[in-house]
């Protein structure tokens, strides 16, 4: 199948998919919620004397349970059950409680019976009318909107039933929820108008990698001399041992310490035998002299760093190296550079003036890129890039990197670059075993570094998110008052940009002002009365949940705004764009080649990946894999 045939065949999928409603797929056999028969006795041995027709503490009762739970107020009884006989709260104890045996069945049948609830209650046999976003969708949506990432971590997980995260019967909202979703909406509105204050702002810095070789330089001095000096101590031990008046303190020694290595761990027993101390090592090589022995049966490194100080250029670059552990070529292995202490959060992009020795294999002409952490050499990457440059004319290589406010506040303004494959420890040690049998001092290096360039990219006007776009008023936190048509408007071209295209319901906008000015009677200035205005319309459920059509007289065509949002979110996971709004705003979407055209345009779009990555994910249920480290 040709490569334009395939895109048509994609598209005409994905315009049959998404057409139909979704959550509908092959039907799985539905669980009954019903509580067995048998389990009476314990409610009625256990619980009924002080929750029964007679007496009701905390008023409720269990005699009037009914064993199939048809209704949220049953389930809710229910759930209460089983959270007072989980957490041991019930029965007291000072009443009569049921056998380990039978709390155990009923608690396990009792858990089981509410998933099955769970199931039922929110199954709507394929009509579903509201729709709410999942994790991903709301990210994204805020994104789009405000411009800013926020970490939706916290929020429910979206797949209790089925395995993906679009299926409505999981989608449902608790009171506590809307707490989270108005605290993640101030969040992301304080790191938006903290951004808008520095869109303008660029900045950029570079990183000279010929500044590491120095430093490569006196480290493997350091190691040289660590190994010297561990020689002397130990040597300087020995000699203690050798002593005729230790002879029989050693003989005692030597039933618990028949190596010479050993018997060093008992050197204070020895007479004159000096403290590795006095040899310049911590008091820590006092009681654990393996530490000095690591370093002495380690010397490897030596052969290695001279091969790396001979190389060309290292008076203009650096080269990546595979961790040995000793030595020098730890810092060039992983090449850390840091954003600035004054660079704000923002849209960088990082560059990287590279290029490959000749004659190195294309395997490891491969550089990685992330943010350090707390994993060492081991942090994942965030990309992966190949090196097509040569020694001779480097090329640049450019890394788009997104500097979020989070990170800024926990100072996690380090990155960095290095080969491909070496927080594989595996695959390093038998790359270094390889290399040594073959060569005397480990793997040739393949790729050359001169510079790392961090510049943060000024924000234009035009390329505002819609959301701080509408406001077009001022966000700092100088300002005091904005006049009241300013603020209207403000808040009703918000509130289109939030609700993706629908204009304000009848008496939103006076609310939205009534709580602003409440905020401001509070003591609140402009920018926070401003903020709390604005999580509110972030927190309703217009905005968490997608309007789907309602179905009192039959099934119906969705109408533009319905279906270009229906489409967005199928294959980018987020609102409808500028693009999909034009077109939704006068129906064309609706016409069947246009459609079309817009399909193939957001499947060859970059933001597809939010379509392809959590469908494979959770289709092939990818999740277990979280389990293991590769």
């Amino acid at each position: 199948m040709k490569p334009k045939q395939q895109n048509c065949f994609a598209a005409l999928f994905v315009l049959a998919v998404v057409c139909m409603f979704p959550g509908i797929g092959t039907a799985e056999p539905q669980a009954r919620a019903v509580m067995p028969e048998r389990h009476r006795t314990l409610l009625e041995q256990n619980c009924q004397r002080c929750h029964g027709a007679d007496k009701q503490k905390g008023n409720f009762r269990v005699d009037d349970l009914p064993l199939q739970i048809n209704d949220l107020p049953s389930a809710e009884r229910w759930q209460k059950v089983l959270n007072s006989l989980n957490s041991g709260e019930m029965p007291p104890e000072e009443e009569k409680q049921p056998t380990a045996q039978a709390k155990t069945d009923f608690l396990d049948d009792l858990s089981n019976v509410m998933v099955a609830a769970r199931k039922s209650l929110g199954d709507q046999h394929g009509v579903i009318t509201l729709r709410r976003l999942n994790r991903r969708e709301y990210r994204t949506t805020l994104q789009d909107l405000l411009g800013v990432d926020v970490d939706v971590s916290e929020l429910p997980s979206d797949t209790g039933g089925p395995g993906f995260d679009t299926v409505g019967a999981n989608l449902f909202l608790t009171g506590s929820q809307f707490e989270q979703y108005e605290s993640l909406g101030l969040e992301a509105l304080e790191a938006a108008f903290n951004a808008q204050q520095v869109n303008g702002l660029g900045k950029k810095f570079r990183f000279e990698t010929e500044t590491l070789n120095p430093i490569f330089s006196k480290r493997n001095n350091e190691a040289i001399d660590f190994i010297e000096r561990g020689k002397q101590w130990m040597k300087a031990v020995d000699a203690a041992v050798a002593l005729p008046e230790n002879a029989t303190s050693v003989a005692q020694l030597r039933k618990i310490a028949a190596t010479d290595d050993a018997l060093r761990y008992h050197w204070k027993k020895i007479a004159g035998a000096p403290s590795p101390v006095s040899f310049g090592f911590d008091q820590a090589t006092e009681i654990n002299p393996a530490i000095i022995y690591r370093g002495i049966n380690n010397p490897e490194f030596i052969p290695y760093d001279e091969y790396y100080m001979r190389l060309p250029h290292l008076d203009r670059g650096s080269y990546l190296t595979i961790q040995t552990g000793y030595g020098g070529t730890n810092i060039t292995a992983v090449q850390g550079f840091g954003i600035p202490a004054d660079f704000p959060p923002g849209k960088y992009m990082v560059r990287v003036r590279a290029g490959t020795v000749a004659g190195a294999p294309t395997r490891r002409c491969f550089l990685e890129f992330g943010l350090k952490g707390t994993a060492g050499v081991a942090t994942p990457a965030l990309s992966t890039h190949q090196v097509t440059g040569t020694l001779e004319a480097p090329q640049i290589i450019e890394i788009p990197y997104t500097f979020s406010p989070r990170n800024a506040e926990r100072k996690h303004r380090n990155l960095f670059i290095r080969e491909r494959n070496v927080a594989d420890a595996v695959r390093s040690a038998a790359q270094i075993q390889e290399a040594r049998s073959r060569n005397g001092f480990g793997p040739e290096v393949a790729i050359w570094v001169d510079w790392i360039e961090i510049e943060r990219l000024p924000v234009l006007a035009e390329d505002q998110a819609p959301g701080l776009r509408a406001l077009d008023i001022p966000l700092d936190e100088q300002t005091i008052e904005v006049p009241r048509d300013r603020l209207r408007i403000a808040l009703e071209r918000f509130v289109v940009e939030a609700y993706r295209g629908a204009k304000a319901p009848a008496g939103l906008i006076e609310r939205l002002l009534g709580l602003y000015d409440s905020r401001k009677a509070l003591g609140d200035r402009h920018r926070d009365a401003l903020k709390h205005s604005l999580a509110s319309v972030l927190c309703s459920p217009r905005f968490l949940y997608r309007a789907e059509p309602a179905v009192e007289a039959g099934s119906r065509k969705l109408d533009g705004i319905e279906l270009a949002t229906r489409l967005s979110y199928f294959l980018r996971g987020g609102p409808p764009d500028a693009t999909l709004r034009a077109l939704a705003a006068n129906d064309e979407i609706l016409n069947s080649k246009v459609l079309f055209e817009q399909t193939e345009r957001l499947l060859n779009h970059p933001d597809s990946v939010q379509f392809v990555r959590p469908f494979l994910t959770q289709w092939l249920g990818l999740d277990r894999l979280d389990l293991f480290q590769f």
